[in-house]
């Protein structure tokens, strides 16, 4: 087996969404430069914006890794290394691991771990994020597999092999 195995980011959905918010800001762009009903179309703007800009900031930080080469997903014998989520998860840690869907499209890789609250108690921000998503997801770790090149459970096949070897 070797020492570690790298995935690199999916190009076709980064692409598609960064057109996507390309658009979205030359419709802001073309909104304000317009004088008929702007008032109207300030608040649908903002609004917009308050609920798109932090995927849109994550789908440009993912953009820029995948141009520079940085791989999406890096598993070593040590543990797992998500560049999707700036997460790093030793072997140690995880109670288990498994695929929400099969197929290609909306699968996620949910990594469910032993300590969740120690593991994410290291820094305060991402503690109450942590806090926060467990509202909407009982998944302690997600990684969105469609930003991830390769055949879902290949992926899936590759981590748990190198979960069982450690």
């Amino acid at each position: 087996m070797k020492k570690e195995a790298k995935y690199r980011f999916e190009p076709i959905w980064l692409i598609i969404l960064d057109l996507l918010f390309i658009y979205f800001i030359y419709i802001a762009v073309i909104g304000f430069i317009s004088p008929s009903g702007f008032d109207i179309y300030l608040i649908w703007v903002l609004g917009l914006f308050a609920f798109a800009l932090w995927p849109a900031i994550t789908i440009v930080d993912l953009t820029f890794k995948m141009m520079k080469g940085v791989p999406a997903l890096v598993i070593t014998e040590n543990g797992i290394i998500d560049n999707i989520n700036n997460l790093s998860v030793k072997w140690s840690d995880i109670l288990e691991i498994y695929i929400t869907k099969e197929g290609r499209f909306a699968g996620n890789l949910v990594i469910n771990l032993n300590h969740p609250e120690e593991f994410f108690g290291k820094t305060r921000l991402r503690f109450k994020i942590y806090k926060i998503r467990k509202y909407f997801t009982s998944a302690d770790i997600a990684i969105k597999l469609s930003f991830v090149k390769g055949k879902n459970e290949d992926i899936v096949n590759t981590i748990n092999t190198y979960w069982a070897q450690s």
